[in-house]
């Protein structure tokens, strides 16, 4: 979604209302990512929200990959932030999906 321009997922997380947006302009690590998902639980934990959508551009950093967020939002969501289900839609091929359930 974008290649090296972030403005297409900018403006899907503003329009679908995701909880974050993981762009090529904006550097971010492991922290930013791991305070994304704080936040997240915490609406969680609120009742503000029942599930939260976080995008990734395609070419938003080469270490940290989809499969690399999938792989840590699971590890993450397994040790105790929400039991449930990811679901992950490629950007560059809407018909595969894949589904993890933690």
């Amino acid at each position: 979604m974008g290649g090296y321009c972030g403005y297409l997922a900018t403006m899907a997380g503003l329009a679908g209302g995701s909880d974050a947006a993981y762009i090529h302009e904006e550097k971010f690590g492991v922290k930013d990512i791991m305070h994304d998902l704080e936040v997240l639980k915490s609406k969680i934990d609120l009742g503000k929200i029942e599930r939260g959508l976080i995008l990734r551009n395609e070419k938003a950093n080469d270490q940290y990959s989809t499969d690399f967020l999938t792989r840590y939002i699971c590890i993450v969501w397994q040790s105790g932030l929400k039991k449930g289900c990811l679901m992950l839609v490629s950007n560059t091929d809407p018909c595969q999906i894949s589904y993890h359930v933690v």
